[in-house]
This record gives C-alpha cells, structure tokens and sequence, in this order.
C-alpha cells in the first residue's frame, strides 16, 4: 500500500511540475513624450501652453488615443488645476520636492481614470520624475514630503488600475541633486549613507502603496555607467548607486524593476547593439550594486529598451540620427523604426518604450507645435501594432483577409506535373542517406498532395526571396494513414543569406536560433494544421519552408495546404 501511494504522490508531483513550466510574457510596447504633456489640438486650433493634460481629456479621448497610438499602454502625466489644489495647481511630473500634497487633490482624477474606458491599452503607469529636485539629502522635513507626495501617488495608481509607475531618475533643468556638492559641509562617505538611506524611505513609501508593481525606469543603474564609468561606486560623485540600493534594501519580492538603458538604447541601431543592452543589464550594471542583493537584483530587474522616435523622422543632421546612420539613409525613418522595434522587443523581457518629442502620435497642443507621424509615415501606426500586438498571429490572419493578400508559395496546389529533375515541382529534395524513401505527388480523394513515402530521414524544402523586417504567415496541413505510427513530422521556416566565397556567389543557411520550427506530434488520420508568424531578421535574403519527416519507414505521411503570406513590407 506504502509502494503504491508513493507511485501516485510522485506522479502527482511529475503533473504538476510539467504544468508549471515558466512562460515568458508576451513584450508590450509602452508610449511616452510631447504629447502625453498637452491636451490634444482641436481642429483649427493653435497650440497653446495653457491646455496641459488632464484626466478628463484622457477619459473623453481615450479611444481616439488608442487609434492614433500603436502599442498596449502609455505614461500618464497630468496636471491638476489651482481650484482643487489649494491654490496651486499640482503637475505629477513635479512633486520630487519639498511641498507637500494631499490625496484629496486628486479625487477627480481618481474618478476619471477608473472611468476611463481603457481596451487596447492594458499596461498604463503613471509618470513620475526627480523634478523639481530642490531637497537637501540631510533636510529630514523635506524627505518626509518627497516620500508622502509619492505614497499618495502610488496610492493612486494601485486604486486606479495602472500596473505601476515610470520613474525617470535623470536631472532636468537646474536639478542637481545626484551630484556630491563638497560646500555642503559632508563628506562623499556620509553623503552616500545618507542617501541610501533616503533610498529605503522612498522605497518603504512607494511599496507600501503598491506592493506587486511595474517599475519602469528610463535609467537605473544605467545613470551610474553614464556618469560613472571610470569610477569606483564608493568614490562616484555622481550619486545614484547608493539611492537605487537603497531601494533594494528594502524591495519585496512582488516589485519588478525594468531598467530603460536610454543613452545606449536611443542610440542602438542593430540586432547586436541591442543585445548588448541585455548585456549591461544582466552583467555590466553589476558593479554598481551591492553584492548582497544579487539574488533580488536577477530575480527583479529587467531590460525595457528605449527607443527615442524623432531621429527616425527628423530631416536635420543632429546627434541623434547620426547614431542611426548608415542604415537610416539606405532604409529610410519608417523602416528603421521598425527594424530598431523588432530588435528591442526581441531583447526586452516584459516593456519596450518609446519616447517622442517633435513628432507625435495625435495632434498636440504642445508649443513646439509637433509633426503628426502619420503625416510622414501613413502606415506607421498599423505596422507597428502588428510587430508589438499580443495576439499576433489572429491579427496578422486579419491583415491577410482585409487585403485579400495572395499565398506566395510556388505550386503550392501541386497541379504541375513530376518531371524527371523534380518529383514535386517548385521543391528541392533531401535525403540523410541514399534509399531512405522519396517525396512524390499523389491524389488522395481527388485532391493533390505531397507524399512522404518511406521517409527515413529527409525533407522538401522552397526558398522565397525576401528582405529583412519583413513579415510573414506561414501554414501547413499534414496527416498520416499508418496505424500507431510514430514517425516524426515538422514544418519550419529557416533562413538564407547571400555569400561570397573566392569570387564565387553562393547562398547558406545562418542564425539557426532565428529558425521557427513545429513539430506535428502524433500524427493520425485527421489532418493538423499549424500556424505561425515570422519576421526576416537581419541580414537575411532568403525564406525557406521545408517539409520534414523522420522515422517514416513503411509509412505514408501526406503535407497539404502549403502556404506563405507576406503580411508586412
């Protein structure tokens, strides 16, 4: 009885480790910028520095919002007028300092944003920074607002739905305040004590507010390598290190930090420089962080790339698009965004951000009097919703019905004829080992398929030229007529480049860890039809379907429906 109840507890423990495999989060794409500061321009209307966003402007607009902005969330910034503020209007992207607000302030706004109608936009933070600044570390009264003013904030945007807050922790303006002032009378060492411990008060102010929040952070450890770099973390005079461990000090376990790297990711511009990102965050960050909060800082901090939106547009030679160049001049503003989308989403472990300024999603009554993107980029929008959407493939079958887009696949209804090069026409063939079966043509109920007959270990396999960042749906039907078979089926998609070697031109096959393969599993008399989305990476000249099969000797597997849709340029 023993032997028996223990067999049953262990595969009961087998079960439930096999359903608790982890699964990543789908990446969402997050905006911020210009617009976001301003109320929206009316028709006919000239901007004006007096119509700064409120919550009532987000709630009656929110579903023109959601059109005109690719992604699933925003940053929140809003202003809250004199009359309910005691005189003083309050703007949340300002209260880092020493006067002190009241939850009561905001008892409209609460009401707006829970009645807001949110659908598309799912992962909304309210937008924080460390403006205006104008706090002595050692100023106890001054502290004690700082951290009220953003427990009331967090307060909030728990009660209101958000997922978190956006903390931008760069100094605007005259704000200073990470920077060792020797005239203050303290030491570097005491300064630095101070300030973690200023880090654990905020830190104790935000989490007891909001305990399993999002936090996205445009810079974290990231400020310190872009001010610090040559300086050990206890001699840096430019003192974010201490603030953000502090805020480890006292971080629960359901808080998830997301790192922006914004410096370095505005200025990535390919595959490799994005991955680096992932590099500074998992690796070179390190430096900076106390070595007893290792396990907290792996387990709790992630990547979310920044993209920065104008430099793709902007017609001016500036410091920024030259960071893009020379690929923004051979690929133009629109595919370049794409592109830098792709790559940022491919390293990102749960938010990619974009930031824009002088070019904007909706008209804006920002004084700078902004581009609208869809004037320069009509499709921009609709491209970059299909490349960050959390239900890809539906959408991209969406894309393919609206616009009647044709399957591209060569003889993909096998009417032509064997010939004596091609037992399927349009597809080549390979074999492990000579005798192994073949591929043919064959009707079955009067509709013609492609045979695996005897397979052993072998494939077909079409090439399609193609170009990088573009994307597309590929789809296979297979079955098979054997009784308890257990031979192996799969369709995938790989990729070809073009290559010279010697002077002589030839394309192979490259990145395997790019490749999309699926594997039909138990294949019976019924068909099955799998679906998926692909993206060209870089570099990338050519896709190849191909049709595989494995231990199929003395058996019969049928593919059908081979089809590819090219549902992106």
């Amino acid at each position: 009885m023993k032997r028996i109840f223990s067999t049953l507890l262990a595969f009961s423990a087998v079960v439930l480790m096999a359903d608790e495999y982890y699964k990543p989060p789908k990446v969402k794409l997050i905006h911020d910028g210009w617009g976001f500061q301003y109320e929206g321009l009316a028709p006919n209307a000239k901007p004006s520095r007096k119509f700064l966003m409120t919550t009532q402007y987000i709630k009656n607009n929110i579903a023109l919002m959601e059109k005109s902005i690719p992604g699933s969330g925003i940053i929140i910034r809003f202003v809250t007028p004199a009359a309910k503020c005691e005189g003083e209007a309050v703007n949340i992207n300002a209260i880092f300092g020493k006067r002190k607000i009241k939850y009561e302030y905001f008892k409209d706004d609460i009401a707006n944003l829970k009645n807001t109608k949110f659908k598309k936009f799912t992962d909304n933070f309210i937008g924080l920074t460390v403006s205006p600044g104008n706090v002595d570390w050692f100023d106890d009264a001054a502290w004690e607002s700082v951290c009220h003013n953003h427990k009331v904030i967090a307060k909030i945007a728990k009660e209101t739905g958000m997922v978190g807050l956006k903390f931008d922790i760069e100094e605007y303006h005259k704000n200073t305040m990470w920077q060792f002032n020797p005239e203050k009378g303290k030491t570097l060492a005491e300064t630095h004590a101070k300030i973690r411990q200023r880090g654990q008060e905020f830190g104790k102010a935000l989490f007891s507010e909001f305990p399993d929040m999002e936090m996205l952070c445009y810079w974290w450890f990231s400020l310190c390598r872009h001010k610090n770099d040559n300086a050990r973390p206890e001699d840096a005079e430019y003192m974010v290190a201490p603030f953000v461990n502090g805020i480890y000090d006292v971080l629960p376990p359901t808080v998830k930090i997301h790192d922006g790297d914004e410096s370095c990711a505005y200025r990535a511009n390919d595959e490799v420089e994005f991955y680096h990102l992932g590099i500074d965050v998992r690796k070179n960050f390190l430096r900076f962080l106390d070595a007893k909060h290792l396990a907290k800082y792996r387990a709790q901090t992630f990547i979310a790339p920044g993209i920065y939106v104008d430099p793709h547009f902007n017609p001016r030679f500036n410091f920024w698009n030259n960071q893009l160049l020379p690929d923004l001049e051979k690929l133009g503003g629109a595919q370049m965004l794409k592109r830098n989308l792709i790559n940022a989403m491919e390293v990102a472990d749960k938010y990619v951000w974009m930031w824009h300024e002088r070019f904007v999603w909706f008209p804006s009554h920002h004084p700078a009097n902004p581009i609208n993107i869809s004037s320069v980029a009509p499709k921009i929008t609709a491209e970059l919703d299909l490349i960050a959407s959390q239900n890809q493939l539906a959408d991209a079958k969406n894309v393919i019905a609206r616009n009647k887009i044709r399957n591209i696949v060569y003889n993909s209804t096998y009417d032509k004829l064997p010939s004596k090069t091609q037992k399927v026409p349009g597809f080549g063939e390979w074999h492990g080992a000579k005798n192994q079966g073949h591929f043919a043509r064959k009707v079955v109920n009067g509709n013609a398929v492609v045979a695996a007959i005897n397979v052993e270990n072998g494939c077909i396999y079409q090439s399609r030229k193609v170009k990088p960042g573009e994307m597309y749906l590929a789809r296979c039907t297979a079955w098979n007529i054997t009784p308890g078979s257990k031979a192996k089926a799969s369709f995938s998609v790989k990729w070809k480049r073009d290559l010279v070697r010697q002077g002589k031109p030839f394309n192979d096959r490259f990145a395997d860890y790019l490749n999309k393969q699926h594997y039909f599993k138990r294949l019976g008399a019924k068909p099955v039809t799998v679906e998926f989305v692909v993206t060209v990476p870089e570099h990338a000249n050519y896709l190849e379907l191909m049709l595989g099969v494995g231990n199929g000797k003395g058996q019969e597997i049928y593919f059908d429906n081979v089809e590819l849709f090219k549902v992106m340029d």
